[in-house]
C-alpha cells in the first residue's frame, strides 16, 4: 500500500491594526477528514515541576467527535521560557509534559465523576527540533514529519480528579526527517542510531552531483539515507520492491546541502529494495538496500 507524507507548513500572519490572526495548521490530518475538522486552541502557560521558572505554552487542536467515535487531541508548536533550557530535560520530556497538560486541560467535555471514557486519542508529530524564533525558545514539529498516536482511557475518580492511561499498541511512523535541524524522533519506538559508520561507499550521480549513503545495509528495520545535493525545495523519494512495484512514496523539502531521511521498513518482507530520489519530478539519483530480519 502506497504511503505518502504530506508536508505541513506552519504559517503565522499578523494583520496590522487588527486582533485577527491566521491560525496555524495542525501537523497531522489523521483520518475522518473533511467530516471531522480540527478546532484550534492555545493553552498555557504551565509551570514544569522540578524546573524553576520554566513555563511552557503550546498550540493544540481537538476534535470532539472524530469519525463519530473518537475525541482527538493534537499537540503543536511549543513555546518555552528561557529558564527551561537550563533544566536537565530532553525534547521528549518537554513534549510529554505538554501532551499531559493538553489531555487534562483541553476544551472537550470530560467524563463525569466515577466514570471513564476509552475513546480518546493523543496525536503528535514524530520528529521535533528547537528552532530560533525571535526572542522565544520554540520547540516545533519538523517538516515533513509523520505522526504517532496512542488511544487513551480518561477517567474522573470519586473526588473529581482526572487521570488517564495510554493503551498499547502505539503505531510507529514510517519516516523521520533528521537533518538539517537536527530533528529528534520522539515516538514510542526509536529508529536505529543515526551516526554514519566509517568506510561506507558513497553513491554519486556525476551528472548533477547528487549523492547518497545508506546505512545500515543490510538492515533489519530502520534505514538511514544520507542525501547531499545543491537542490532545494520539494523532493520525492520512491521505494520499489524486487518485482519493481512501487511500495512507498515520501515527499520532503530541503535546503542546499545534506539531510538524512530515516525509513521504517519493519512492515515489509525480506528482500532487496530500490529507491529513487526525484527533484522537479525528474530522477536525481537511485540506489538500493537489503532488508534482512
Amino acid at each position: 500500500m502506497t504511503k505518502k507524507v504530506i508536508i505541513f507548513v506552519f504559517t503565522f500572519m499578523l494583520l496590522t491594526g487588527s486582533l485577527l490572526s491566521q491560525e496555524p495548521d495542525p501537523p497531522c490530518d489523521m483520518d475522518c477528514l473533511p467530516q471531522s475538522p480540527w478546532l484550534y486552541d492555545h493553552l498555557g502557560p504551565y509551570s514544569i515541576p522540578g524546573c524553576p521558572n520554566c513555563t511552557i505554552s503550546f498550540d493544540c487542536w481537538y476534535r470532539p467527535s472524530a469519525c463519530g467515535v473518537f475525541k482527538d487531541l493534537q499537540l503543536g508548536e511549543i513555546t518555552l521560557s528561557l529558564a527551561c533550557l537550563a533544566c536537565p530535560f530532553s525534547i521528549k520530556d518537554f513534549i510529554d509534559f505538554a501532551e499531559d497538560q493538553l489531555i487534562l486541560n483541553n476544551p472537550i467535555p470530560k467524563p463525569d465523576t466515577g466514570h471513564c471514557e476509552t475513546n480518546w486519542r493523543a496525536i503528535r508529530a514524530s520528529c521535533w527540533a528547537f528552532l530560533p524564533m525571535g526572542g522565544d525558545t520554540i520547540l516545533s514539529p519538523c517538516e515533513p514529519s509523520q505522526c504517532c498516536w496512542s488511544t487513551l482511557t480518561l477517567c474522573r475518580d470519586s473526588s473529581g480528579v482526572l487521570y488517564y492511561t495510554k493503551n498499547p499498541p502505539f503505531p510507529t511512523p514510517n519516516m523521520c526527517y533528521v537533518y538539517p535541524y537536527p530533528c529528534t524522533f520522539i515516538c514510542e519506538e526509536m529508529p536505529e542510531p543515526a551516526p554514519t559508520p566509517l568506510g561506507l561507499d558513497e553513491n554519486i550521480n556525476p551528472q548533477n552531483g547528487f549523492s547518497t549513503l545508506v546505512y545500515p545495509n543490510p538492515g533489519t528495520a530502520w534505514f538511514n539515507i544520507k542525501f547531499n545535493s545543491e537542490s532545494e525545495g520539494l523532493h520525492t523519494i520512491e521505494v520499489y520492491n524486487e518485482l519493481g512495484n512501487l511500495i512507498t512514496i515520501y515527499d520532503f523539502s530541503k535546503l542546499q546541502g545534506e539531510i538524512t531521511i530515516q525509513l521504517n521498513m519493519s512492515d515489509y518482507p525480506n528482500g532487496n529494495y530500490n529507491y529513487v530520489i526525484k527533484y522537479n519530478n525528474k530522477p536525481g539519483i537511485n540506489g538500493s538496500f537489503n532488508l534482512i530480519k
